[in-house]
């Protein structure tokens, strides 16, 4: 692809590819081919913690792990409020509006009983399921809200901030 405004290259970035060549810039080659021969650097980037994704929707969990785990990080998956797990290493977790059994809002204020306490989360949903929960969250630190229908990058974006710090880019 010649040109890198095009239609054809936008998809591409979309489906998660974070990088261009130009064609023929052999220099540009020989040098991302040098990165991946030398020893080590093919390796996941250091994990520093776990992302839950709390989410009953199969695809959709599937769908946003993708993306997180091209950043290098660990991602594990609970179905319901009952499977969180209480884990130390755990940075961030990112559930459902709706997760069983009885919502994100429920779920949140029986986590943070335990080590969960100062875990932040994201609460992904229909934009009419969020503005019950930005209310019923008020109160409570470190929780974000990402509008379901839009894209994950919103949510990976902020995996990147508040696993990585604002001074590491976790782009690899």
């Amino acid at each position: 692809i010649r040109n890198p405004w095009s239609d054809e290259l936008s998809e591409t970035f979309a489906m998660g590819v974070d990088d261009y060549l130009p064609p023929g810039d052999l220099s540009a080659l020989r040098a991302k081919l040098a990165t991946l021969r030398t020893p080590g650097a093919p390796a996941p980037i250091h994990r520093t913690g776990k992302v839950i994704l709390a989410d009953s929707d199969r695809e959709r969990r599937v769908h946003l792990a993708r993306h997180l785990r091209k950043m290098g990080l660990d991602v594990e998956f609970a179905v319901s409020g009952d499977d969180l797990p209480s884990d130390t290493t755990v940075k961030l977790v990112v559930a459902d509006s709706g997760l069983p059994p009885n919502g994100a809002v429920s779920c949140l204020d029986q986590y943070r009983r335990g080590p969960g306490e100062k875990i932040p989360w994201g609460v992904v949903g229909p934009q009419s399921e969020l503005e019950a929960a930005r209310a019923a969250f008020d109160q409570r630190p470190a929780v974000g809200f990402f509008d379901g229908d839009s894209d994950a990058a919103g949510i990976v974006l902020t995996a990147n901030q508040v696993i990585a710090g604002a001074a590491r880019s976790m782009r690899r």
